[in-house]
């Protein structure tokens, strides 16, 4: 049995719609009513590219208020991954 790896974070802010929770995953999208704050849209996809370099799922939720993003791991990532690689990759694009 391989155990459950993961991390929580929730903020208070306005939250994310359930319908919008996989669009803010893509660069640059931002939630209609956050248009008005400082931010470019980067935040949650790089949380979502790093989540997949390392095999980590990724769940977006509503914290009430707010939102919560979860990321779990169902065990220990790959032997074969290492922050080397891991950098060399991100590097060749």
């Amino acid at each position: 049995m391989r155990d459950r790896v993961g991390i929580e974070v929730s903020d208070t802010g306005s939250g994310i719609p359930e319908e919008e929770r996989d669009t803010v995953l893509r660069r640059f999208h931002r939630v209609d009513r956050s248009r008005t704050v400082p931010g470019s849209g980067l935040g949650l996809n790089l949380v979502a590219a790093v989540a997949k370099l390392h095999q980590f799922h990724l769940a977006i939720e509503d914290a009430c208020p707010g939102c919560r993003v979860v990321l779990w791991s169902d065990g220990p990532p790959p032997l074969s991954t290492s922050f080397a690689s891991a950098t060399s990759d991100l590097d060749a694009r």
